[in-house]
């Protein structure tokens, strides 16, 4: 319906959630003449200090989405936990980029690894688990696995290990106080962890950063190494299943694709339908950052080539680990990226810093 509408500068674009890829879409956002316009659940989101202006509201308030689609000229997204009906509601009145098949691909985990294999894509064996027969039918046949929620799981959250020391009714009673349906994923014995970022725009070009290496910590992760030390084959499959992805959902936007590596070949672990924790390196080491492809894509303009401009390394900044931002600002190799959340947690994501190799 919106097929072929482009912003121009002055135009106010939508942004669903108000955390900090919210918070830096804004900032490319006004790089490139556009006004923004956050809409979040949650008071003092951080996006809420650098947006042009901002609505609070419950994502199923339809009144306060009809006064927010009044306000802009298109609208992207955020993060995944969202209700489709939201997204579906917004994209009746103006362009929504990416749209919202793609979330609803990735707010399930059992929904998103059928896509993967219909479109004749790897990923680690799997199977649905909605009984506890089921959990113990599937431990006999994997044995080492994770069990996690099908919908609602992020850094970590709504997984839970298990090997021949576990003890499954445990495993169980605490998977199923969290969400069903539940997904057993067999534990894949991988070499490294990798991830790309995409872009796609209304034109169907298609760009790619360079794939990175992820180190996580606790289901988090802590440090992505760009680019990744690779054999091009890798690279070649890692483009190849983000072309794949965006072309099979008809993709507007930046989209991130984590993998396994296993015996020389990438297994897809999982994607996001919007800029990622992993692509933040973009922001300093390329001309041309993720958030600003995810702005160019939502304005109808065409992405560009990014353009690493040096090798590095991205870290997080988690809970605590924020208060050492003065330190590293003495550093000139060093850039830092304090993301305005107004209380500190254990494990939750205050900000990263970027550092030159």
């Amino acid at each position: 319906m919106f097929q072929d509408s482009q912003l121009k500068p002055g135009d106010v674009i939508g942004i669903i959630g108000g955390g900090q890829l919210a918070r830096m879409m804004c900032f490319e956002a006004a790089k490139l003449g556009f006004k923004t316009c956050i809409y979040s659940d949650t008071e003092n989101s951080p996006a809420f200090q650098v947006a042009t202006s901002y609505v609070c509201a419950s994502y199923d308030d339809t009144k306060a989405l009809e006064g927010f689609t009044d306000r802009v000229s298109s609208v992207t997204f955020e993060f995944e936990n969202l209700p489709v009906e939201t997204l579906n509601f917004i994209a009746s009145k103006l362009p929504l980029r990416p749209g919202a098949k793609a979330l609803e691909i990735s707010q399930n985990r059992l929904v998103e690894k059928k896509f993967f294999n219909d479109n004749n894509i790897a990923t680690a064996e799997y199977l649905e688990i909605t009984s506890y027969e089921d959990l113990v039918a599937g431990f006999n046949k994997f044995q080492d696995s994770i069990l996690k929620t099908a919908t609602l799981g992020y850094d970590g959250k709504g997984q839970f290990s298990i090997s021949s020391g576990s003890t499954l009714e445990k495993i169980w009673h605490d998977a199923t106080e969290s969400n069903l349906p539940l997904i057993l994923e067999k534990t894949v014995p991988f070499e490294r962890e990798f991830s790309i970022v995409a872009a796609r725009s209304i034109d169907s070009k298609i760009i790619y950063y360079d794939v990175v290496e992820n180190i996580h910590e606790s289901g988090i992760l802590k440090k992505t190494i760009f680019p990744a030390k690779i054999d091009p084959n890798i690279k070649d499959q890692a483009e190849e299943i983000a072309r794949i992805t965006l072309e099979s959902l008809e993709y507007v936007g930046v989209l991130a694709i984590e993998f396994f590596l296993v015996d020389g070949k990438l297994l897809v672990n999982e994607f996001a339908p919007r800029p990622h924790n992993s692509g933040h390196f973009s922001l300093d080491a390329c001309l041309h950052s993720q958030f600003e492809q995810g702005i160019r894509a939502a304005a109808g303009i065409s992405v560009i080539e990014p353009e690493l401009l040096f090798s590095g390394r991205m870290v997080n900044l988690l809970g605590e680990e924020v208060n050492q931002i003065p330190e590293l600002n003495k550093n000139s190799s060093v850039k830092t990226h304090h993301y305005g959340k107004s209380e500190i947690k254990p494990g939750r994501k205050m900000g990263h810093y970027v550092v030159r190799d």
